[in-house]
């Protein structure tokens, strides 16, 4: 989903205003921070490096829209 919203912000075809797509990437983004700190406390390492490539996708992405946009 959070893929999807990048995609519609980057190509200016958004249904919603740009707030409300703000909105709902910052609380997928809290989410995968959320799923970050349960596995880093459940010491399941696979899915910790997994979690960390996510924010390092999430990063270039929104770099990507912000200089872009």
């Amino acid at each position: 989903m959070l893929l999807v919203l990048y995609e519609l912000e980057a190509n200016g075809a958004a249904p919603m205003a740009e707030n409300t797509l703000h909105g709902i990437r910052y609380v997928l983004i809290a989410v995968i921070g959320l799923a970050f700190v349960s596995y880093v406390h459940n010491s399941e390492w696979l899915e910790v490096v997994n979690s960390a490539l996510c924010f390092a996708l999430i990063a270039l992405l929104e770099l990507e829209v912000r200089v872009a946009g």
